[in-house]
């Protein structure tokens, strides 16, 4: 059982991965500019629970997988990519209609007719894909640069990261009553 738990590697890319999918959340309150300071602060804290409890989630569905240490890479980029580029579809979504997607967008997105009533300008393709192949790239870039660092430095930084987040992650764990 002990192998669990040393996969350094892996625990640095969630953690990565967990600052992406944040500052993505972030990005998207930025862009809403009928918050107040409070109802900004509110949000935020609402965004960085929902994140937590999502990566909760996938570390459990992770888990078995951690003895593989290479495996759990790539298919945990593949993972965290499709739920980045969810965020990313949900904000174009969002900015074009003012709501998040739903069963009618769903619906619609998935008709044969979809083309007929949805009409994108070549600039939201062109950033959509651009921003696609940049996570592609950003995700396959971390692992073979984690691959690169010597176990020790990797086990410190993962030290270091573990001492700033523990009492925030433990925080909003126990608000959410776990």
């Amino acid at each position: 059982m002990d192998k669990f738990f040393k996969n350094i590697s892996f625990s640095l890319f969630f953690k990565v991965n967990f600052l992406v999918t944040t500052i993505l959340f972030l990005l998207f309150l930025m862009h809403n500019s009928a918050y107040t300071f409070i109802s900004f602060i509110m949000s935020f804290f609402g965004a960085l629970s929902s994140v937590i409890l999502l990566y909760v989630v996938l570390y459990i569905f992770f888990f078995p997988f951690l003895y593989f240490k290479r495996f759990v890479l790539y298919f945990a980029g593949i993972v965290f990519f499709l739920v980045d580029i969810g965020l990313i579809i949900d904000f174009f979504i969002y900015r074009l209609y003012k709501f998040h997607i739903n069963g009618m967008v769903i619906n619609i997105l998935t008709s044969p007719s979809a083309m007929d009533s949805i009409e994108l300008g070549i600039a939201p393709v062109v950033l959509f894909f651009s921003l696609v192949i940049g996570l592609l790239f950003f995700e396959f870039f971390l692992i073979r640069k984690l691959f690169s660092f010597p176990y020790e430095q990797k086990y410190l930084i993962n030290k270091k990261i573990n001492q700033k987040i523990i009492v925030p992650f433990i925080i909003i764990v126990k608000e959410k009553k776990i």
